[in-house]
């Protein structure tokens, strides 16, 4: 039990752990905004509105993501402050709904990285 707890923590504090989450997380935000963008055809002028807010939604989620794939460990934190909860209660069980998923996607990207060096 140790070990693991021990594993647990190290793993928590990998910069992998935190890129990974703020992925998970962009990854839907994107996929919204951009499944929107492609299907909304505002016929108003006041639907542009909603157009912009897709927009900036697309926007934020492929910053993230391109942050977690590619950005140097300053970006990475910037993007990652979307990660972090509110205190609602929506946004806690979102951040361990993420971080669930994260733990065992980052403990094989180690065990990978691993076996490659």
């Amino acid at each position: 039990m140790k070990r693991l707890a021990a594993y647990l923590r190290g793993l928590l504090r990998d910069v992998l752990f935190l890129r990974v989450c703020t992925a998970i997380y962009g990854i839907p935000f994107a996929a919204l905004g951009l499944l929107g963008l492609l299907k909304f055809r505002p016929e108003a002028p006041a639907e542009w509105f909603i157009v912009l807010a897709l927009f900036a939604l697309a926007a934020l989620g492929v910053f993230m993501v391109y942050a977690s794939f590619f950005g140097q460990a300053g970006l990475v934190e910037r993007a990652s402050g979307g990660v972090a909860d509110g205190g609602e209660l929506i946004g806690i069980v979102l951040v361990l709904l993420v971080v669930a998923i994260a733990i065992p996607i980052t403990a094989l990207l180690r065990t990978v990285r691993r076996a490659q060096q």
